[in-house]
């Protein structure tokens, strides 16, 4: 079974402001997207064989400073919505979430 997958959503800090240039990826992928100036992200694919009702995204920071901190990686499980059922074969349809949120946390910078 393929499904289709779109995701959209945004990236900011505990003050609610947006952080450019997170990796935003999926342990079953190799692609990756990065976050824009306003952190904002949009990840889309295809899930083969998996439930397609939730993907699991991993946030990094990759750049260090150079985005305004140093961020914990998180992962989170994204539910999505069916938007198309498919042909009931072997495609599942098309599934999405829209306005994801996701808030990552500054590393301790004290050693």
């Amino acid at each position: 079974p393929v499904s289709m997958f779109s995701v959209k959503g945004r990236v900011v800090d505990a003050d609610m402001n947006p952080i450019k240039n997170i990796e935003v990826s999926t342990k079953y992928w190799y692609e990756t997207v990065r976050t824009e100036e306003d952190g904002s992200f949009h990840f889309t694919g295809e899930d083969v064989g998996m439930d397609p009702s939730l993907l699991s995204l991993q946030f990094t920071d990759t750049d260090g400073e150079e985005n305004g901190g140093e961020f914990e990686m998180k992962t989170v499980d994204v539910p999505l919505e069916q938007t198309d059922p498919g042909d009931g074969g072997w495609d599942m349809g098309d599934y999405t979430a829209e306005d994801v949120e996701i808030v990552l946390t500054r590393k301790d910078s004290e050693d």
